[in-house]
């Protein structure tokens, strides 16, 4: 029977995938690309505007300017005395984190994550359809308002953890524990994912200022990912909370454990703990659908692997991938702030 679910998901994933391509080339509007081309320029003229202002009201305000310099410079150098300190325990042969628990022994492996990537394009295309027939019934001339987006990625993201629950409850007779949800040493966990993150910020910030000479030395402007263009827009406003919790709470849960607890555990399984971090963090970093932010994700997924095998645990990884979305929201609100002159 999951065979046969399986054959009739990539079916219908290869037909809806194949069509959306091939109508791409052959019948694309040049019209409508042209206005896309055109409403890039703006979104990048806008954003050169924020951008201008931003450095406005920092020049106009250099105590906030002193606050955030030494602020970024404690957290630096606190960071790269947690990696002295995990260097040292690494070279006396000790464990990278005190406490530790085993690992999880999981039954499901590539196979099974294969088949929930599978789900999770179906449940994009569904999706698709669905927004695509509300857009065409409801006159939006394709333009989706940011709240469906939301609840398109809210449902997505849900759709694919409740199947991955399936998959080790129903299938394997594992449990949460399993994944990685474990309640034992739950504060320990916690703080250990800080201070993982606090370490990991210098070797993050090295990989930001490669991304960014890379960049300028080709001249290349990409745009900002989606979720970064929603922020900054005043239609925001109304669900900006409610936003900031799915990117900084639901969105961190949902995705480790499907990268971590299970992608990961399951490409170990199968490969070995370097292929299955590597191969999961491609994917973690693919589906984010931001080219030019692919290394940073992908680092950032590798670490993540790293905390989670080195723990036996999701809690470190939850912890951490939710203080990263969250410094990453603060970021992007003082950026709307300042670029608003507020």
């Amino acid at each position: 029977m999951k065979d046969r679910w399986a054959l009739a998901m990539a079916c219908f994933v290869t037909a809806l995938y194949s069509f959306l391509l091939v109508s791409h080339f052959l019948f694309s509007d040049k019209d409508l690309a042209r206005e896309r081309e055109v409403r890039t320029r703006a979104q990048a003229s806008i954003m050169k505007e924020k951008e201008e202002t931003v450095l406005n009201n920092l020049n106009a305000r250099p105590e906030l300017v002193g606050v955030l310099s030494l602020g970024f410079t404690a957290v630096f150098f606190l960071g790269l005395t947690l990696d002295a300190a995990l260097a040292m325990r690494k070279w006396r042969g000790l464990p990278l984190q005190a406490g530790s628990l085993p690992g999880p022994a999981v039954l499901w492996g590539g196979r099974d994550v294969l088949q929930a990537l599978l789900f999770l394009f179906f449940m994009e295309g569904c999706l698709f359809l669905i927004q695509g027939g509300a857009s065409f019934f409801l006159g939006l001339d394709g333009q989706v308002p940011d709240g469906v987006l939301l609840l398109n990625s809210l449902a997505r993201d849900l759709g694919v953890a409740c199947f991955v629950i399936w998959i080790v409850q129903k299938r394997y007779g594992q449990t949460l524990a399993d994944l990685g949800f474990r309640v034992r040493g739950l504060w320990s966990g916690i703080r250990s994912g800080i201070l993982a993150y606090i370490a990991v910020i210098p070797p993050l910030l090295v990989c930001f200022m490669i991304l960014a000479v890379v960049l300028r030395f080709f001249s290349i402007e990409p745009e900002p990912q989606d979720v970064v263009q929603i922020y900054l827009k005043d239609s925001t406003q109304p669900y900006l909370l409610v936003l900031t919790l799915f990117v900084a709470v639901v969105g961190p849960m949902m995705e480790e454990l499907f990268f971590r607890g299970f992608a990961y555990a399951g490409l170990r399984k199968r490969f070995g703990v370097w292929p299955g971090a590597v191969l999961s963090s491609a994917v973690f970093a693919a589906l984010h659908m931001h080219w030019v932010a692919f290394f940073p994700i992908f680092f950032l997924g590798m670490f993540l692997a790293a905390l989670y095998e080195t723990s036996g645990s999701l809690v470190p990884s939850i912890t951490a991938h939710a203080l990263h979305n969250t410094v990453m929201v603060g970021v992007m609100l003082g950026f709307r702030s300042l670029s608003s002159g507020h």
